[in-house]
């Protein structure tokens, strides 16, 4: 691509910079919290009084989302709802408050008999996190997401 001047060279980087962020550096967030549903929250335990939804469950990769990026800015937010099919006060949005910080640290608690195996915190959001800074997988990413836009980076 030929540039006429800064202000388009910095538009280009700036427009590539968003698109590795929504591609590359998106998916890798996406499996990493994925590979942590499954370690931290999922195989904990398994379920007496309710069974895990197979669709629309906190392991439905659909649930991990990703707003459009602006100025070099990726949020990926976890939408899964509270389960309308059962008797809760609960609903909404605050599963995953009530996944990752345990039984009414987040405001939100588990209102049928309980494990402590699955109502202490599951900080699966955190682990991400943690993982991606120790591994440095969205460093990765990004340098791919740049490369795949013809920008070459060390």
């Amino acid at each position: 691509m030929k540039v006429k001047n800064l202000k388009e060279l910095r538009k280009f980087i700036e427009k590539s910079i968003n698109n590795a962020l929504e591609n590359e550096v998106f998916e890798t967030v996406k499996e990493t919290e994925f590979e942590h549903i499954q370690d931290d929250v999922l195989s904990v335990y398994s379920p007496n009084y309710y069974i895990r939804r197979d669709d629309f469950g906190i392991d439905d990769p659909e649930n991990i989302i990703c707003p459009p990026v602006k100025n070099g800015v990726l949020k990926v937010e976890n939408i899964t709802q509270f389960n309308p099919g059962y008797e809760t006060k609960n609903h909404g949005l605050g599963l995953v408050k009530l996944i990752e910080y345990g039984h009414r640290a987040s405001g939100y608690f588990y209102d049928y008999p309980g494990d402590p195996k699955y109502t202490e915190s599951r900080p699966f959001i955190a682990n991400t996190k943690e993982e991606i800074r120790e591994t440095k997988s969205h460093v990765k990413a990004i340098k791919a997401g740049l490369e795949r836009n013809k920008i070459k980076s060390e």
